[in-house]
């Protein structure tokens, strides 16, 4: 096996040394444009309130099959490695082909946090989000099982001598359960 050949066709710092500058920047555009683009595609399944512009940007993604490659590209907290990879993925025009195609997308319908009928706009649907999110968390208000049993683990670490940060040593007012405002 030419272990060399392999190392050189695998490098993503070739192209990316290849490239102009300006390529550069547009890859760079793209790249940070489509992690923009991921994120709302996969928000989707974090029970993000579904409107018509979302709905049209996930279908661009899915009519051109890219909905798993995305999720193999973009990592929305790269590591310089990943960012070089993704720079190097952007370099192609079929990205920036996409990225333009979801760009048109947006400015055909740019009110995509905007909820059919609620005339409150992004900050309605921001609300109605957190509140789906909030009736999806197993606990309920009265339910204070959970942090009985934070508090019952937390005992149980400095019984064993243990000084450690552990999920028990969130404040209740920060715990998910917790009736308490920030």
């Amino acid at each position: 096996m030419d272990w060399e050949l392999l190392q050189q066709n695998a490098d993503v710092l070739v192209p990316v040394g290849l490239a102009s500058d300006e390529d550069l920047v547009r890859a760079r555009t793209v790249l940070l444009g489509l992690q923009g683009f991921y994120a709302m595609y996969m928000m989707h399944g974090l029970f993000m309130p579904d409107t018509p512009g979302l709905a049209a940007l996930r279908d661009l993604i899915d009519s051109w099959g890219m909905g798993p490659f995305l999720g193999h590209m973009v990592s929305l907290n790269p590591s310089p490695r990943q960012f070089a990879e993704g720079l190097t993925v952007c370099l192609e025009p079929l990205f920036d082909q996409l990225y333009e195609a979801l760009m048109a997308q947006l400015v055909q319908d740019p009110y995509i946090f905007r909820i059919p009928g609620d005339d409150t706009g992004a900050a309605g649907f921001m609300e109605t989000w957190m509140s789906t999110l909030r009736e999806q968390t197993p606990c309920r208000a009265g339910d204070r099982a959970p942090l009985q049993a934070v508090a019952e683990e937390r005992r149980a670490v400095e019984l064993a001598g243990h000084q450690q940060y552990t999920a028990s040593s969130v404040p209740e007012s920060h715990h998910p359960c917790s009736t308490r405002r920030r």
